[in-house]
Order: structure tokens, then C-alpha cells, then sequence
């Protein structure tokens, strides 16, 4: 029995020694042809014998990778293609090995896994036995990576023995946490045992922790500046705002301040660096616009009409100078191809006169002065637009004199509806219909556009009056009053046109024998009929009187020939 236990004690010492022997002849062994071999690891290691290609081994199988650009080389330490010659340049052509890296697990603060209580310290080898040694089965360790290899098999996190944190393969801002429950209901909608950093931060492969963007390189990870992109900005209920109503992006913005995208002219606006949204604001009063023309805040007045501000519209005024609309009498504002060019002020005590295009130290017109000009000489009682184009503003006409200028406590006054509103039905440049007024002068004219059912008054350019006709009338321009459509000419009633004719009487044979009409410097004048008084019952078209049927020809007459 004393020479078997001897014997024993014998073999177990040899054992010893040839495995430390092993052990000190390894580094001379030849690399073997597969380096993954043996390792059941998630790992990187750099390809022998070269600087810009490397291998990723998962399960014990190699995979073959993309060589690094010709500027680059793979770091071992940085697990990333880094440019020559920098910090992160840990290749040296007289020592190119194929190695693995050795780290110990870490641990984060977000992790609630209960299986980090114990901590984790795996060295990786070249021997599958060592490794298994080093992983009990009863271990935390063990139970983790089995769960993980029944419920994700291939999931990276399920060949990591060394790391509980892992760069995500596509994605520069996710990670792997291999510390969280295969359980969560989340992984039903995002790729399993992932999380992300909070935008904008990325991911380091080299600290592995999320680190500010310009820290980080991502190498062949994609990079996402949209926060959109990340998963925490993203809708995952009912009754969400979308992320782009929430975020804004700032992709292929220059640095600085931007109107927030799809909220132009309001008061949001964002701060962009480097492509990204560092800020998001609003603007206050007295200036709650933020304007995509300057980028900056900026007062009602500077903000065109068509979002809400009162910048004056250049649209439907001919090229040059036109008093401020909102009533300060010392500015004034220039147009220029229907373009709204700037606001200017006049020097010292002068204030600027509407009827004289100019600054002045005279008297002007209301309601900055008394001038009239008669303005309600030739205009019937009632209210009407102002006629140099300052929108809020109207006047009082009553018995030929003006009454008084008024402002309207909001909007603009519409001549069509002789009310103040906001509204775009008005004739430009308050509202968006056309200027019919742009090309014509002082006068009252029939709206053709509306069938001469209306008609419209001009004065300076500018519409101040529309007044429509009772039911059945047309407005005829000759007497500057609505009428029946058939004592009307062209172009808006039915009465023959007296276009090209001298003047005189000719007959009208629509309305009959006994009637005529009378033409004067090419403008139908009206209808007239024939009588006893007059000289006869019937219009005799050869001598242009009125006359009796044995004196006509043809068919209001009996008389045969003219002999």
C-alpha cells in the first residue's frame, strides 16, 4: 500500500514538470493556421504578419475582415483602423503576433444584473481545457452565457468570457451590455442585450463608455447625427409627438443658429455644432420670431405678413419708396422687383411725405399731417383703402371731405368687405388676389374678372374701393354707374359696340324698328326710341331721323327704292 501511494505522488510530480515544460516551449511552437482556434471568445486580433488587416473570432471560427485604409493600421489596444502613426499605433512589423486581449469585466453603474455580484476575472488561452477549467459550471458566469446561448444563439454576448460591455458591430452609438435580462419585453422591437449612449455621445472602443462624439472613433461603425436616430427620441406609444416635431436635425447645417426644420418663421430655433443639435430655443418678446433671413430673432415688423408679422409685402407695388405701414412717420421702406429690400429712416426733424416720395419738413399727409390733396373730392360717401398702400390704414369720405384717417386694431382693411381681417382674399399688396390698379390710372373701372358684376376704384395704384352691382345690372365704365346688361356695351353688357364709328345715331334692330342707338367718340351713349315728336314712329338708318314706314326702306319701311 506505501509503494502505491509513492508511485502516485511519483507521477504527479512528472505531470508537473512536463506541463511546465509545455508551458515554457509554447512561445516557440508555429502558429497555428486557424489563430481562433481553441477560444470560444468574442474577440479582434490582428492578422500575422501584417498591420492593416484583422480577424474577429467568434466561437472559435475566424472571420476574415475588410483590410484598413492605406493611411491606417489596426490597433490592438484601440480595436479600431487609427491612422499611422498616432497614439493608437501599437504595430511593429518586428513583433506582429496574433493575440488576445485579457480584460476584466466591467462593471457600470446602469447594470442591475444580480449576476455581477460576482466579479468576473477570465483570462483567455489558446487551451479549450484551461478555459473550461477557468468557467465552472456552477458559476454565475456559466448560468449567464448558457441563458444567453438558449435564448440568442450567436449573440456576441454569448462568446464573451472577458467583457460585459461590447462594441456594437454597425452602430457607433450602441453597445452590447451583455448585463441585461434576455427576459426584457423591449428586445421584441430592438436587437436584444443592446443599449445606447445619450445623444449625442458615441460609443469608445478603447474606454468603453459612451464619451463626448468628438473623442470617439467610429472607424467602420456608422455615425448617426440626427437624434432621430437614437432609440430613446424615438415614439414607442400612443398619443407621441413624432421625433422630427421634437429634435431637430441639423445634418448638413453649418455651424451655428438655424430655424428649427418644418417650424420656419416661429419661435423655435436650434444651435447646430458639428452637424449636431446642441440646443433647442425659442424666442421672446419684445422679438418672439425667429427669421430664417437674418438667424436671429427679430420684431413683428421685421417678420413678413405671410407669417404672422408686419413687414410690408412688395407684391402688387411698382419699384420705389412707400411710407411705413404701421403708422411712424420718419420711416419709410423701399421695394425692388416685388421685393421687400430694407426700412430706412429720414434724418433729423424730417418725416416722410407719401404724395412727395421723400423725407420733408413740411407739412404731409394723414395721419402723420393734415395734407388732403382732396382725396374725397371725385369719391361718394363711404370708407375706403388708403391709396398709398399702407395696409391697417383707411379714410372717411362724407359730402366730398375727408373725415378722418383710422387704423385698424389688427389685420388689414379689405375693401371688399369694408372690414379689417386677416384674410388673403384682398387685392394685393394686403392680401394675395391681384392688383388690378398696378397699371391704371386714377378712375373707376369695371372688374372684367368678375364679370363686371363689380367694379373697383383706383387711386395712386392702389384698389380703395370695390362696390358690387344689384342682381341682374352690370357696371358700365361709359356712365360710372351699374346699369342693365343690355343698355351696357361690350365688354360687359350686351349693347352694340361702338368701336370704330363716327358719331351719331344707328339702329338697333334687337330691340326694334322704333328704337336706336347713339354713339359718341367711339362709347356706346345709350338707347333711344322714335316718335311722332321726334318726327316719325320708325329710326330711318339712311337719313338717321326718326321717320314714317312710306319714307324707309327695307324692313321697318314700305318704300321700294331710294329714287
Amino acid at each position: 500500500m506505501l509503494r502505491f501511494k509513492v508511485v502516485i505522488l511519483f507521477l504527479f510530480y512528472v505531470g508537473i514538470c512536463a506541463s511546465n515544460t509545455d508551458s515554457e516551449r509554447a512561445p516557440m511552437l508555429k502558429p497555428l493556421s486557424n489563430p481562433c482556434k481553441g477560444t470560444l471568445t468574442l474577440h479582434w486580433i490582428r492578422e500575422p504578419n501584417t498591420c492593416n488587416r484583422y480577424i474577429v473570432c467568434a466561437a472559435g471560427q475566424p472571420i476574415r475582415m475588410p483590410a484598413c485604409p492605406d493611411t491606417h493600421i489596426w490597433s490592438q489596444r484601440g480595436r479600431n483602423c487609427v491612422p499611422k502613426g498616432s497614439r493608437w499605433d501599437d504595430c511593429s512589423f518586428s513583433q506582429i503576433a496574433a493575440t488576445i486581449v485579457t480584460r476584466k469585466a466591467v462593471h457600470e453603474k446602469r447594470f442591475t444584473n444580480s449576476l455581477l455580484s460576482d466579479e468576473v476575472q477570465i483570462t483567455s488561452s489558446t487551451s479549450t481545457d484551461k478555459m473550461a477549467a477557468r468557467i465552472k459550471k456552477g458559476s454565475s458566469l456559466f448560468q449567464r452565457i448558457t441563458l444567453i446561448k438558449r435564448t440568442f444563439p450567436n449573440h456576441p454576448c454569448a462568446f464573451s468570457t472577458t467583457e460585459l460591455i461590447l462594441p456594437h458591430a454597425e452602430n457607433c452609438h450602441w453597445y452590447y451590455n451583455c448585463s441585461l435580462s434576455v427576459d426584457l419585453a423591449e428586445w421584441k422591437y430592438n436587437e436584444p442585450m443592446t443599449s445606447e449612449c445619450p445623444y449625442p455621445k458615441l460609443f469608445s472602443l478603447s474606454s468603453r463608455r459612451c464619451e463626448d462624439y468628438s473623442e470617439v472613433e467610429c472607424g467602420y461603425r456608422k455615425l448617426s447625427k440626427n437624434p432621430c436616430l437614437y432609440r430613446e427620441n424615438i415614439c414607442r406609444t400612443s398619443h407621441c409627438r413624432p421625433c422630427t416635431l421634437r429634435y431637430g436635425n441639423c445634418e448638413g447645417m453649418e455651424d451655428g443658429y438655424h430655424p428649427f426644420p418644418s417650424k420656419e418663421w416661429t419661435p423655435n430655433y436650434i444651435i447646430c455644432k458639428d452637424e449636431r443639435s446642441s440646443q433647442q430655443l425659442q424666442c421672446r418678446d419684445p422679438r418672439p420670431i425667429f427669421s430664417p433671413e437674418t438667424k436671429k430673432c427679430e420684431h413683428l415688423k421685421n417678420v413678413p405678413k405671410s407669417y404672422g408679422g408686419l413687414r410690408p409685402v412688395c407684391d402688387g407695388r411698382r419699384d420705389g419708396f412707400y411710407p411705413d405701414e404701421s403708422g411712424r412717420c420718419d420711416v419709410y421702406f423701399e421695394c425692388f422687383q416685388s421685393q421687400f429690400t430694407e426700412y430706412s429712416k429720414c434724418t433729423g426733424e424730417t418725416v416722410y411725405s407719401a404724395g412727395q416720395g421723400r423725407c420733408t419738413f413740411g407739412d404731409v399727409e394723414p395721419p402723420c399731417g393734415n395734407i388732403t390733396n382732396n382725396i374725397c373730392t371725385d369719391l361718394a360717401d363711404g370708407y375706403y383703402s388708403d391709396p398709398y398702400g399702407r395696409c391697417p390704414l383707411y379714410f372717411h369720405c362724407k359730402t366730398r371731405r375727408l373725415l378722418g384717417y383710422l387704423k385698424c386694431p389688427f389685420g388689414s382693411y379689405n375693401p371688399y368687405t369694408e372690414r379689417c381681417e386677416v384674410t388673403p382674399n384682398s387685392p394685393q399688396p394686403c392680401g394675395d388676389l391681384p392688383n388690378p390698379c398696378m397699371s391704371r390710372s386714377d378712375g373707376v373701372y369695371a372688374d372684367i374678372a368678375n364679370n363686371c358684376l363689380s367694379s373697383f376704384t383706383c387711386k395712386q395704384r392702389f384698389v380703395i374701393k370695390i362696390q358690387s352691382c344689384k342682381t341682374g345690372f352690370v357696371f358700365n365704365e361709359q356712365t360710372r354707374r351699374c346699369e342693365d346688361v343690355n343698355d351696357t356695351p361690350a365688354p360687359c353688357g350686351l349693347a352694340p359696340s361702338c368701336q370704330g364709328k363716327p358719331n351719331g345715331r344707328y339702329p338697333a334692330p334687337l330691340k326694334g324698328c322704333e328704337h336706336y342707338f347713339v354713339c359718341q367718340q367711339e362709347h356706346f351713349i345709350g338707347y333711344e326710341k322714335c316718335s311722332y315728336d321726334k318726327g316719325g314712329f320708325y329710326f330711318n338708318p339712311t337719313t338717321q331721323e326718326c321717320d314714317f314706314p312710306l319714307n324707309i326702306c327695307g324692313n321697318c319701311g314700305t318704300r321700294v327704292s331710294n329714287w
